[in-house]
């Protein structure tokens, strides 16, 4: 039976994982201990270690993606075992390899911009000052200033 590999959760804080390299390929024998790869949280750099014996079926995330805690990274099977993957799965393979978590793209940054009494300004132009400056996201909201209750007061 083909065992998911998750990405662990190392601390009370952690919300994400990023993978930073795999130990192990696929249909690569792993035994329990085995060292499959190395993840990144934001206090540590971890190796994973297989919690099954098997072969290393399918790695679903690509090195360098950052995935959320509980997430399906890889799967360990019996050789000869048809994989049987859900199509969220395959999605999440196709998406890691091209950079995304679990097969959705991230969206492209967006040039942020910044109000100031002197007109807009892009963001890393802007001074850095508290509640001196009101971000502004016209692609979202139709031009409507969004303000954190800070900058609000």
């Amino acid at each position: 039976m083909a065992v998911k590999v998750e990405m662990p959760k190392m601390g009370y804080d952690m919300t994400e994982g990023t993978i930073l390299s795999w130990s192990k390929h696929e249909g690569d024998p792993v035994a329990k201990g085995d060292v499959l790869g190395e993840i990144e949280t934001g206090k540590v750099n971890i190796e994973i270690e297989a919690f099954d014996d098997g072969v290393l079926r399918k790695i679903l995330v690509a090195p360098g993606v950052a995935v959320p805690v509980g997430t399906p990274i890889a799967i360990i099977g019996a050789a000869d075992e048809p994989l049987d993957l859900p199509a969220d799965a395959e999605a999440g393979a196709a998406g890691a390899a091209a950079g995304g978590a679990n097969g959705l793209a991230r969206p492209a940054p967006t040039a942020e911009v910044v109000a100031t009494s002197s007109g807009t300004v892009p963001a890393t132009a802007a001074p850095a000052v508290a509640g001196a400056a009101v971000a502004v996201d016209g692609a979202a909201d139709g031009g409507r200033l969004r303000a954190s209750p800070l900058a609000r007061r």
